[in-house]
């Protein structure tokens, strides 16, 4: 794998982990708000720069020699 290839890769592992933690954070809320009899509170999706953070921490784990 080029540097390249990992790059992309680690971006979109970080991307899909942080979009699926959302979505089950939104069924989560509208399942609160329907048991509560309330409109449903609007979670902020992922921001690209929360992905690149995630997916440096992603990179530095796994570059980290212990």
């Amino acid at each position: 794998m080029n540097p390249f290839e990992l790059r992309y890769s680690l971006l979109s592992d970080a991307r899909n982990t942080l979009f699926e933690q959302w979505h089950a954070a939104m069924a989560l809320e509208e399942k609160c708000a329907d048991a509560e009899n309330r409109t449903p509170v609007a979670i902020p999706a992922p921001t690209p720069a929360q992905i690149k953070a995630y997916a440096t921490d992603l990179y530095e784990f796994v570059t980290k020699r212990d």
